[in-house]
């Protein structure tokens, strides 16, 4: 890959940094500085860290940047490869005595497969949707021609993930009749059948868990580019119980805010944006969730949180920088249709 491409210069922002991290390989940029020293590296993580202690998609790359990276250095034609060896890495810079960048090696990912149950919520009434869903359930409303449930499978099948519960309820057959066991679809797929409304978390309580690995969780009428490979290693990297994908929501009042003390106004502000952190209807539980005493009855997910928290679990955001779109009603299934349109 040219080189060029994997690395920016220190007085870049960092969305400027993922756009390129997105389009390599190896998922890695080289910040450097004006004479082409080689400072930091960024990787995905680097980023949703960065997220995380508040920065934004505005800041420099340098404050997400990791400063201890390997490397190895090219002396009178050799390569010498310093804590190299000791490291899975799948890229390394290649620096010149002056610690410039010169190059990158770079060992060939092996795809992975994951054997991680993936459970997709799609049993709901799509009422905000009617009368598009008075004949078909929210989750087989096509986008591009394709069932949204479709998209989010494709979309789980290129981070390696192939073995999919489908929560039904609502016109269940419409969905289980498409997508059968999933051998069309080069996937496997079970389903999880409610005989009445459980909530959004309460029909874990059916899973037939084969594995003891973390389940991956996504609503039915969610559309997202996040790679989930992503999201189960921050999962286990910080030892989450519950980790939830967030999105950053910016709002802007259309009214004059005024704050007081004592009855006397000490501010005013016109139109001020408000900025908040939604759930983003993705999730990663450990399989002891499934134990939770709250899944025995009628329980949403944020009943399933709130259990976890209450009784000092570690529940993590993820932030999510992706493209991402909830289809709760028309405006935004027109919005996804647009956006998937453009980008196919």
């Amino acid at each position: 890959m040219n080189l060029n491409k994997q690395k920016i210069n220190a007085n870049k922002t960092i969305k400027e940094a993922i756009k390129k991290i997105q389009l390599n390989e190896n998922k890695i940029v080289y910040v450097v500085d004006k004479k082409n020293v080689i400072i930091g590296t960024i990787t995905d993580g680097d980023v949703r860290r960065g997220l995380i202690k508040g920065l934004n998609l505005e800041h420099d790359v340098t404050k997400f940047m990791n400063k201890k990276f390997s490397y190895a250095k090219l002396i009178k034609g050799k390569k010498i490869y310093k804590k190299y060896l000791k490291i899975n890495k799948n890229q390394i810079p290649i620096i010149n005595s002056k610690n410039q960048l010169i190059a990158n090696d770079s060992i060939q990912d092996i795809k992975k497969n994951y054997n991680n149950e993936i459970v997709i919520m799609a049993g709901g009434f799509g009422k905000r949707l009617k009368p598009l869903t008075n004949k078909i359930p929210k989750p087989m409303l096509k986008v591009n021609g394709i069932p949204i449930l479709e998209l989010i499978i494709n979309n789980f099948k290129n981070s390696g993930f192939n073995n999919f519960h489908i929560s039904v309820n609502y016109k269940k057959d419409e969905i289980k009749k498409y997508f059968k066991k999933g051998k069309k679809f080069n996937a496997n797929i079970e389903y999880i059948e409610e005989k009445k409304p459980l909530g959004t978390a309460g029909s874990l309580k059916l899973l037939k868990k084969k594995n003891k690995l973390p389940i991956i969780i996504t609503n039915g009428d969610v559309l997202t580019k996040v790679n989930y490979e992503n999201l189960l290693k921050f999962h286990q990297e910080n030892n989450s119980d519950i980790t939830v994908a967030i999105r950053e929501l910016n709002y802007q009042i259309q009214y004059g805010v005024l704050k007081f003390r004592n009855g006397q106004i000490t501010s005013i502000s016109e139109k001020p944006i408000e900025n908040f952190h939604i759930n983003a209807g993705v999730y990663i539980l450990n399989p002891k969730v499934l134990k939770f005493k709250c899944l025995n009855k009628y329980c949403d997910m944020t009943d399933l949180i709130n259990y976890a928290l209450k009784y000092k679990k570690i529940v993590l955001g993820f932030p999510l920088y992706e493209d991402w779109i909830d289809i709760g009603n028309i405006q935004n299934y027109n919005k996804a249709k647009n956006k998937w349109n453009e980008e196919k």
